[in-house]
């Protein structure tokens, strides 16, 4: 196994480690919006303890060992990668003013 598909393959789980943290955020959105009681309220606020942490370290394995992929192609002179780190570096100020 070389270093490069040793890096896809954490950058991939990285994605998918991602997209379950969405799935619960969604999950828990939907289950918000039914409930009516304060203890229905506490159960689906947070239903996994950690998620902001599992997902704050999902965000930073897929940028940092996307950066390794896109050197390693030499895809920089492309456009997407670009793209690519100005969306993720407009994600967290952008999540910072949504309440």
């Amino acid at each position: 196994m070389t270093l490069y598909s040793l890096v896809l393959f954490v950058h991939v789980s990285a994605v998918l480690g991602l997209c379950a943290v969405l799935s619960f955020e969604a999950l828990s959105l939907f289950h918000l919006r039914r409930v009516s009681t304060t203890t229905e309220v506490r159960r689906w606020i947070e239903p996994v303890p950690g998620l902001p942490w599992v997902a704050m370290g999902s965000m930073l394995v897929i940028f940092f060992s996307g950066i390794y992929l896109a050197a390693q192609i030499s895809a920089w002179s492309t456009a997407w990668p670009k793209v690519t780190i100005g969306a993720l570096l407009l994600i967290a100020p952008l999540g910072a003013l949504t309440p």
